[in-house]
């Protein structure tokens, strides 16, 4: 997209269908507005942040305005032992 302009919007990364474990890239010239982005990510990866995954917002030129990020975890929970 060249210009996103958003009012008190939201975009969920996930809404479109993707399947688990597909993640999801949007690629913006300028953002601005304000608005909340819900994206996923695997935060545990492989362990150790190796191969870490997840939904990319991806701004190329300027932004403007009050956005916030929603990541839900889409991987599994660290564990030890």
């Amino acid at each position: 997209l060249d210009t996103l302009a958003l009012s008190h919007s939201t975009v969920d990364f996930a809404s479109h269908g993707s399947t688990a474990g597909t993640f999801t890239t949007l690629n913006v010239e300028n953002l601005s507005g304000n608005s909340t982005f819900i994206m996923r990510a695997d935060v545990v990866g492989e362990g150790n942040g190796v191969n870490n995954k997840g939904d990319l917002l991806n701004i190329s030129g300027s932004s403007a305005g009050n956005h916030v990020l929603a990541i839900r975890n889409q991987g599994s929970e660290a564990t030890t032992g």
